[in-house]
């Protein structure tokens, strides 16, 4: 089974999500969100030896029971962001349902159980999803129930690999909207995945040139290129340069 987690996210970090289950009623009120939390948030793994096997700590952080289901997922992007996972058999999680009690923490066990020897980094998605537990209410009472999905990140780390992020192709492209746009397709041909932080773009068409970067590029800063894969970009022309076949150079402050 497979599911899509939408754009990919840009920092080695990845947001909460929240789900919100209710017992709808005239005058339903909605109470704080529920704080459930998963540490760390992201962790590389040896493909073999010790470090084949981490641990994370989920933490409930309220005055009530919370159920978790934890699991590991594989990691697909595709070139314009989309991110694909599925269930996969390359780990083991223990335990991987879990009964929090208020202001309990519990250890859970992640071992890897895919090949020994790797030829790239593996990208992969821890997700610790809370469970709605039904609870009785009084009569002509309401409640609602804040459900957490955290969505960390797993990399799988042979010895010795690095990042290579460079630009593929860019040119001048019209939108559906006729907006004059520049389309960029960044390939990371390194064998880990990188990030492209404190990013500055020089576009040079027509014998001018423009130098982008912080909120010009604010869509792209830190985004996430895995291990031997593409993504694409599309940034606003850069206003007066001539609308031709542009070069680009970048520099960047690379991350993992």
């Amino acid at each position: 089974m497979s599911q899509m987690i939408g754009k990919a996210t840009h920092l080695a970090t990845s947001a909460v999500l929240f789900l919100a289950f209710a017992l709808f009623a005239p005058g339903l009120g909605v109470p704080q969100a529920k704080a459930l939390s998963l540490i760390p948030i992201s962790q590389d793994f040896k493909p073999s030896g010790k470090e084949s096997t981490q641990t994370f700590r989920l933490e409930n952080e309220t005055n009530e029971p919370v159920a978790v289901v934890v699991k590991v997922m594989t990691r697909e992007v595709s070139a314009d962001g989309e991110e694909t996972n599925a269930e996969t058999k390359d780990f083991t999680v223990f335990p991987s349902q879990v009964l929090l009690n208020p202001r309990q923490s519990q250890m859970v066990r992640v071992q890897w159980r895919g090949p020994s020897a790797p030829r790239k980094e593996l990208a992969y998605r821890i997700i610790a999803e809370q469970l709605p537990i039904k609870r009785s209410l009084e009569p002509n009472t309401h409640a609602i129930q804040i459900v957490m999905r955290y969505v960390g990140s797993v990399y799988v780390v042979p010895s010795g690999v690095r990042p290579d992020i460079a630009i593929a192709s860019a040119r001048g492209v019209t939108d559906a909207r006729n907006r004059r746009m520049l389309e960029l397709m960044f390939r990371n041909n390194g064998r880990s995945h990188g990030l492209l932080d404190e990013l500055e773009l020089t576009v040079a068409a027509g014998g001018s040139s423009q130098t982008l970067k912080g909120d010009q590029l604010k869509d792209m800063l830190g985004e996430n290129i895995l291990a031997e894969s593409e993504r694409q970009f599309l940034l606003p022309w850069p206003q007066g340069l001539p609308f031709t076949q542009p070069t680009v150079e970048f520099k960047y402050t690379p991350l993992r």
